[in-house]
């Protein structure tokens, strides 16, 4: 095999791993959360603002993890490590503007993001999902261009 394809089979195999202990550090986080706070209204309200932002954003993740290695690698094997750094810096500046975009979309109409994505909530609970979600929503930019980064320096490491 070729020594860039086990570059990649490598980043791929890293990637697998970080997704996998994610999903467990994340059943760990919710199984300590239940313990300690229960099931309540104001749970439900965390939760949900919490995993509105998670939602949408993981598309963004999913589709930077599926475009950037491929593109960015290419980038970097067949033209110069140069071409990719602008490539990698004219990928966030995109990711940035879209998530910018995005987080004022959600602050400014949180309260009907929260009531489509709970739509039995009210009261209360509704208005502190719709206030956590928004605080949520900025720190998923820095969160995305963390992502790119993770990924660039991976592929640059091998």
């Amino acid at each position: 095999m070729a020594k860039g394809k086990q570059n990649m089979a490598k980043v791929a195999t890293l990637l697998s791993f970080v997704s996998m202990f994610s999903l467990i550090f994340s059943f760990v986080q919710e199984s300590v959360f239940a313990y300690f706070f229960g099931a309540s209204q104001l749970t439900d309200a965390y939760n949900v603002a919490i995993q509105i932002p998670i939602t949408v954003f993981s598309l963004i993740s999913t589709g930077i993890t599926n475009i950037v290695i491929p593109c960015y690698s290419k980038e970097l094997y067949k033209k110069d490590r140069e071409s990719a750094k602008r490539y990698a810096s004219n990928l966030i500046s995109i990711i940035t503007f879209v998530s910018l975009i995005l987080i004022v979309v959600g602050e400014l109409f949180g309260n009907y993001i929260v009531l489509v994505f709970a739509p039995g909530m009210g009261g209360m609970a509704r208005e502190c999902a719709t206030n956590v979600f928004r605080l949520v929503l900025p720190t998923i930019l820095l969160t995305e261009i963390m992502n790119i980064n993770i990924i660039k320096n991976e592929i640059n490491r091998f």
